[in-house]
């Protein structure tokens, strides 16, 4: 078990290389601060606040989590670790190491995304200290999420066109208010930046409810993942 363990997340190290993050940083640092240069030009007082929910989670994040778990599973999860399968690797055991590097990177790499952007576009207050650690672990729930919701996605279709649709219905669904937002990442994490909560719950329900559906993503993943 540990043997496979540690494969999956070499081979995740490996697929993601320090190039792979420097390209990644380039792409989603201008599309942050265009955003909330945006936002800052329609709205400055609330320019922070829209940017966070608009464009670092609405966007930014969910991009770099999609593309991180395409670039170590360019195919459906079990072809993509034949690999480390034809090396007597247990596939799932491997899938729970890559896995687990790719939402410790995302986590990280979400972090520092959101409390830039509460640092960048929000005013000198009081309290500022204190909301960009808020919107630091909440980035963090977020890569974490969106990691494990990809992966999620990436057990369907030969190609893992699974993913797609796990974007798009976290989009399309997960951007509402009502009880079909409460499946996807979306509604949940909008609900603890202060935006519109899902089902009108509260925002200590919707974190623990994520992390629930992280740990459901992931079972399913594993389901669907042979041995």
């Amino acid at each position: 078990m540990r043997a496979s363990f540690l494969a999956g997340v070499q081979w995740a190290v490996d697929q993601t290389s320090p190039r792979w993050w420097t390209i990644a940083a380039f792409i989603c640092a201008p599309i942050t601060l265009l955003g909330l240069l945006v936002e800052h030009r329609a709205e400055p007082s609330m320019s922070a606040d829209n940017a966070l929910v608009a464009i670092t989670f609405g966007l930014v994040i969910p991009a770099l989590a999609f593309g991180t778990v395409s670039r170590v599973f360019p195919n459906r999860l079990d072809l993509a670790l034949a690999t480390v399968a034809r090396h007597g690797a247990d596939r799932r055991w491997s899938l729970l190491g890559a896995g687990g590097a790719i939402a410790l990177t995302l986590a990280i790499a979400s972090a520092v995304l959101a409390a830039s952007t509460r640092l960048l576009g929000g005013s000198v207050t009081e309290h500022l200290l204190r909301d960009t650690i808020t919107c630091a672990w909440i980035g963090a729930l977020a890569g974490v999420a969106y990691a494990a919701w990809f992966l999620l996605g990436s057990a369907f279709g030969r190609r893992a066109g699974g993913r797609w649709w796990a974007w798009g219905a976290d989009w399309l669904l997960g951007i509402g208010t009502g009880t079909l937002a409460i499946p996807w990442p979306r509604g949940h994490l909008r609900n603890l930046l202060g935006g519109a909560p899902v089902a009108h719950l509260a925002q200590p329900v919707s974190s623990g409810l994520l992390v629930v559906l992280v740990l459901l993503y992931v079972l399913v993943a594993l389901l669907r993942t042979p041995r």
